[in-house]
């Protein structure tokens, strides 16, 4: 039988190969084949392999995998592989055919981020990432793929899921069991497994009633801002400056440490790039639209000290520190010093800066009378389906001027101090 090189190998129609009648080989050298199916079979070019049994001798064999997913050089690297722990473990190559592939959960991730890169904005491809290699890969073992479609791979990862929801995190469990159920589809595409081990029937999982987060009535936002003003000496003044833009602009905490410089205009208005991770714009569906917000005297005193403090041209507010792996100030400064300060609602939750967002739109509309549709303009709302976003292109900067106007002034009135 002729040995194939790999320019005959490279020649051979991939996708659509002429369907013999009966199933050939044409040999690659040291047992390596390449095994064309027939018809009936359902037609494909596949790497195989042949060996003795290190024990029986008999003939067996074991499959490295389809021609699209190999090179003749991979292919033979891997049977080669298959063979060495074949006779050190003495046993069929079919047995760990599955182990030397190399086929394993940490790959399906890793093209399922791949795949994911140009279709999300980066905040959210870095949060996939984050869980991905905190939270679900080390509870993981590096086992073959394949091994998951057993009742003890299911176990396993169900003990997983099990550990990531701990006393109460339903909704985080929730999120990382998508996450797997995703990467193992990308796997079961590419035949590495013939089902989806991730049990996602809701039945079958427990249930949590949705939880917003804690917010504060306006006869409770006092006690907020003096208890702000009375520790700010404790902590960096970006990171106090920060909360404060976040409490006058109701901007969200994942937009609000990143603004620039250059996104201040001498209009008088603030324009933050739709792309921002923080605004949750969807890629290529909304994100070319920007958050607007008009800058009233409150703001313009605010950002008149952020210039004081601010070591960053980009900018407005720097990182606290030179190492920081963000080139402005980090995400989870002012959650962190607002969780610090201890601040608990009525219902004795504890206060986050979220929450605040809750209390910007219940009290915009109860004390400064302002209404709905301009204060979610405000927070970064987006008209609801495609036909609104396409029509509805109204900024309403006046009202919203006039809204923050009020609305920075209650603030100060409270002691907020620009």
């Amino acid at each position: 039988m002729k040995i194939l090189t790999q320019r005959e190998v490279n020649s051979l129609p991939k996708k659509h190969p002429p369907h013999p009648t009966e199933t050939k080989f044409h040999s690659c050298g040291d047992g390596l084949t390449i095994k064309v199916r027939s018809q009936k079979d359902g037609g494909a070019y596949r790497f195989c392999g042949k060996m003795n049994h290190p024990i029986t001798k008999k003939r067996k064999s074991a499959t490295i995998g389809n021609l699209e997913e190999f090179s003749l050089q991979e292919a033979r690297q891997k049977w080669n592989e298959i063979k060495l722990k074949a006779k050190e473990l003495k046993c069929s190559p079919n047995k760990i055919e599955n182990f030397v592939k190399g086929r394993t959960f940490r790959d399906a991730v890793k093209i399922l981020l791949d795949g994911k890169k140009p279709k999300v904005t980066d905040g959210y491809w870095k949060e996939c990432e984050r869980r991905f290699e905190t939270l679900i890969l080390p509870l993981m073992d590096d086992m073959p793929i394949k091994n998951y479609e057993s009742e003890g791979g299911v176990d396993l990862l169900e003990d997983m899921f099990l550990k990531i929801r701990g006393d109460n995190h339903l909704e985080l469990e929730r999120k990382c069991r998508g996450l797997c159920k995703e990467a193992f589809s990308i796997a079961q595409e590419r035949k590495w497994l013939r089902g989806n081990p991730v049990i996602t029937n809701r039945r079958l999982l427990p249930t949590q009633t949705p939880k917003h987060y804690p917010m504060l009535k306006w006869d409770e936002v006092p006690n907020l801002i003096k208890t702000i003003e009375c520790n700010a000496h404790k902590y960096a003044p970006q990171v106090v400056l920060c909360a404060k833009f976040m409490l006058l602009t109701g901007l969200r905490r994942g937009a609000a440490p990143s603004l620039r410089w250059d996104a201040i205009s001498p209009d008088g208005v603030i324009k933050i790039d739709g792309k921002t991770s923080g605004l949750k714009r969807k890629k290529g569906v909304s994100d070319h639209i920007p958050h607007l917000i008009p800058i009233t005297e409150n703001i313009e005193k605010l950002i008149e000290k952020a210039k004081f403090y601010s070591l960053s041209e980009e900018y407005v507010f720097a990182p606290i520190l030179s190492h920081s792996r963000y080139e402005h100030l980090d995400p989870d400064a002012v959650p962190n010093f607002i969780r610090s300060l201890g601040i608990f609602n009525s219902d004795n939750e504890q206060f986050t800066i979220h929450g605040w967002r809750r209390t910007f739109l219940s009290s915009g509309q109860d004390v400064i009378k302002a209404q709905e549709n301009i204060i979610r303009k405000q927070m970064g709302h987006l008209p609801s389906g495609k036909v609104a976003r396409a029509y509805d292109w109204s900024e309403h900067l006046e009202e919203r001027k006039d809204f923050l106007t009020k609305w920075g002034n209650e603030l100060t009135k409270m002691g907020l101090i620009l």
